[in-house]
This record gives structure tokens, C-alpha cells and sequence, in this order.
């Protein structure tokens, strides 16, 4: 740290969306119900149930072998370790915790304001089946494969315009076609 006096508190995220996702899956899978049918308060109860039991918020090294190796938490904590991370892990925070939940809350809105946060209409990875949005990390995508087929005319049909004949052009000079 350069000689400086530091103070590294270590903080795991709630990753959202894409905890959502996962907390969503397993609630409809389990009773058939979205986050809609419980309503917001107590879908966060569920989320923080979930959290709880599969990323444990005392992510201190003496009890790290306690938890499952399926923890994220516990991932990071101990890739952090294996670091050398020198952390107070004592004062290990959460985001979704009361504490940090009320300044999270307060530093968006600042954002937002400030005109550093804004929102605008993007192209989402929408789930019709959860009625959300999930991230690119998320989103299972199978290989597609393309084939080009081609055909030789004499002349231009009909229905042929000039954009189709330059983008062939444009493959034929890529060397696709």
C-alpha cells in the first residue's frame, strides 16, 4: 500500500439481477408462484432467506470451512485470501443489509440527480416466463449454425433490388460466397 495507512473492508454485492433470477427460479420451480404473487416485502424476505443459507454474511477465515463451497461469498473471500488480501473481514458488509441498504438507496437517488445515473429505453434480455430482465451472463445461448445458400440467375429476377445484389457483393468480396 505504498506505506499509507489503509482500511479495507471487504463488501459483496447482491448481484441483483441476477440473484433475482436464481431466487425466482427456485420459487416457481418449488411452488409454482412469481415475486408478483408475493408482493415486494416479502420477495425480499425470500432473497435474504436465500442469501442467508447459500452466502453466509460472516465470511470470517476461521469459520470459512463452516459453509458450503457453493457460497459466492465464500469464493471470493477465499480467492481474497489466497491473495494476500489484509482485509477486516469483522467488518464485512453486504448490500442488501438494513445498514447499507438506506446509503445505497441515498447514493443512487444523488446520482440520479446529478445526472450521472439516468434512464433511457435499452435493449434488455426480457424472460417472459419470471417477467424480468436477466443479464447477459444469464441468458443461455446454443450455438446457431448458419448456412448461406446461393443461387445463380441469369440476369435480376424479380423482386431482387440493389441491396441484395451489394450485400452478395459484399460477400463475395470477403470471401464468404
Amino acid at each position: 500500500m505504498l506505506g499509507k495507512t489503509t482500511l479495507f473492508v471487504p463488501g459483496f454485492d447482491h448481484a441483483g439481477i441476477s440473484t433475482q433470477s436464481v431466487v425466482e427460479k427456485r420459487l416457481y420451480k418449488s411452488s409454482g408462484k412469481t415475486r408478483h404473487d408475493l408482493g415486494r416485502e416479502k420477495f425480499l424476505e425470500t432473497v435474504l432467506e436465500w442469501k442467508d443459507e447459500y452466502a453466509p454474511s460472516h465470511p470470517h477465515p476461521c469459520s470459512l470451512s463452516n459453509y458450503p463451497l457453493s457460497s459466492y461469498q465464500n469464493r471470493i473471500t477465499r480467492q481474497l485470501h489466497r491473495l494476500g488480501a489484509s482485509a477486516d473481514w469483522d467488518r464485512a458488509a453486504f448490500t442488501m443489509s438494513p445498514s447499507l441498504s438506506k446509503a445505497v438507496i441515498e447514493t443512487f437517488c444523488r446520482l440520479h440527480e446529478d445526472g450521472v445515473l439516468y434512464r433511457a429505453n435499452r435493449l434488455v434480455n426480457w424472460c417472459v416466463k419470471l417477467n424480468t430482465t436477466l443479464s447477459n451472463l444469464e441468458v443461455h445461448r446454443p450455438p446457431v449454425c448458419l448456412v448461406l445458400v446461393t443461387q445463380a440467375f441469369q440476369g435480376r429476377p424479380e423482386g431482387v433490388d440493389r441491396a441484395h445484389a451489394s450485400q452478395r457483393s459484399r460477400l463475395r468480396h470477403k470471401g464468404k460466397i
